[in-house]
C-alpha cells in the first residue's frame, strides 16, 4: 500500500494496479547517458574526417554543441536537441557542422557514424546507465507491493530491453 499526502494535509492509501515509467530522466540519469553518446559519436567522427587537423578541439565542441550538449556544464541542453527532436534531426546537425569545416558528406554518412557508436555500446552499456538517487530502493519496494510495472520510452525497444537488462531491472 502507497501512503501519499495531500495538499489538504489528509492522507490517502492507494494501491494502484500499474506504474509506468520513462527510462530517460525517470529511472536513468540522461544527463550522465547522452553526454557519454554524444561524446562518442563526435570522437568517431574526428577519427573519421578531422584526425589530422589541428583545431579538431573546436569542432570536436562544434559537434558536441550542435547535437545538444552543453559542453560548459556537461549536461544536455534544455533545449535539445538530442532528447528532444528526432534521429534525423541530429543526425542533419553533426552533418551541418562536418560539412561548415570543409568535409563533402551527406547525411548517410554520419548515420553509419551513429549506427556504429549504438553497436559498439550495446555489448558494454554499463558505463552509459547510471540509476538516479532512490530509483533501486522505489522499485523494490513497488515489487514487494506486488505493483506492476513498464517501462515507456521513445528509444529502440531492443536498447531499452538491453538497458534494462543490464540495469539488472
Amino acid at each position: 500500500m502507497l501512503t501519499i499526502s495531500e495538499t489538504n494535509g489528509e492522507i490517502v492509501q492507494i494501491k494502484p494496479e500499474i506504474i509506468l515509467f520513462d527510462k530517460d530522466g525517470t529511472l536513468i540519469d540522461i544527463h550522465h547517458y547522452w553526454s557519454n553518446m554524444l561524446r562518442l559519436r563526435s570522437k568517431m567522427i574526428i577519427a573519421k574526417w578531422f584526425s589530422s587537423y589541428r583545431n579538431k578541439i573546436i569542432i570536436e565542441e562544434q559537434l558536441l554543441e550542435s547535437m545538444g550538449l552543453d559542453t560548459l556544464t556537461g549536461k544536455i541542453k534544455t533545449t535539445g536537441p538530442v532528447g528532444i527532436k528526432p534521429r534525423k534531426y541530429i543526425v542533419n546537425a553533426a552533418s551541418q557542422v562536418v560539412r561548415s569545416n570543409g568535409i563533402r558528406i551527406n547525411n548517410f554518412k554520419i548515420e553509419e557514424i551513429f549506427q556504429d557508436v549504438d553497436k559498439a555500446t550495446s555489448k558494454e552499456m554499463a558505463p552509459l546507465l547510471k540509476l538516479l538517487p532512490g530509483v533501486s530502493s522505489l522499485l523494490k519496494q513497488l515489487a514487494d507491493s506486488n505493483i506492476s510495472m513498464a517501462l515507456v520510452s521513445t528509444d529502440i525497444t531492443s536498447r531499452d530491453r538491453l538497458a534494462m537488462e543490464t540495469l539488472k531491472i
